[in-house]
């Protein structure tokens, strides 16, 4: 293989093994994939003390560190998972550079440990922002959508925009219309059931973090939600939900 294959081919099975899950990767899958990554590397370190650092990485657990690093971040629970992926993303995939750009020269784990920190402070500061762009927002920022009686609900749809993005409102506003989802299949940003199936998540997500300050309407959406990813379950189970794209 070329240099270029070398570098492109693992990439793009971790790309595929991230899409290929409806949910989001467990710890154990997510540890391996770091550990295989310093294996690979394990035969390039000469120095003893740069080696020992490697073989006691191979004995943590980055998930459970990472997890840590985002509850001290005070990222809620219901994200965890998400912002988890997140940075295995992008220390592993794109652009790739925690590994990548290692000089096996130096320590491993601090190089681990500065870029867990790095990550978690760039998450919690976007997260920042778009609470204090929400927060800026007039009290009614964008006309009503057809079931968007309760103001509680409007308020929860115009975070969701604000928090996941206009796509994944799309969707919310397709089930409050009490219309298929499957129509949306195609769309910018839905472009698959699988991209329908992880806003669908996400909504479900959100309204567990929007319950503690609107717990009246929690049962409500997580119903509405819970229906919908039964309904794309049965239609698109397994590895049909990655579609063409």
């Amino acid at each position: 293989m070329g240099s270029f294959t070398d570098f492109l081919v693992p990439r793009m099975a971790l790309a595929r093994l991230l899409r290929e899950h409806s949910e989001y990767l467990d710890p154990k899958t997510i540890d391996d994939l770091f550990h295989k990554e310093a294996e690979k590397r394990l035969p390039m370190v000469a120095d003893p003390e740069v080696r020992e650092d490697l073989l006691a990485f191979l004995k943590m657990r980055p998930t459970a560190y990472m997890d840590k690093a985002l509850r001290r971040a005070n990222i809620p629970e219901a994200d965890l998972d998400e912002a988890i992926q997140t940075l295995v993303v992008k220390f592993l995939y794109s652009p790739g550079s925690l590994f990548g750009r290692w000089d096996v020269r130096y320590p491993f784990t601090p190089r681990f440990k500065l870029s867990v920190k790095n990550g978690v402070i760039t998450l919690a500061q976007k997260r920042q922002r778009r609470a204090k762009r929400f927060q800026q927002l007039p009290a009614d920022p964008v006309a009503k959508k057809p079931g968007l009686a309760d103001d509680p609900i409007r308020d929860f749809r115009n975070w969701i925009e604000m928090e996941y993005g206009e796509p994944v409102a799309r969707v919310l506003d397709q089930r409050l219309a009490d219309k298929d989802t499957k129509e949306l299949i195609g769309q910018p940003g839905l472009e698959t059931a699988y991209a329908v199936k992880q806003a669908v998540l996400k909504i479900k997500a959100g309204a567990v973090r929007w319950s503690h300050s609107h717990p009246d309407f929690l049962l409500r959406v997580a119903r509405l939600m819970e229906r919908e990813a039964e309904t794309m379950q049965r239609r698109f189970g397994g590895k049909e939900l990655i579609g063409a794209g």
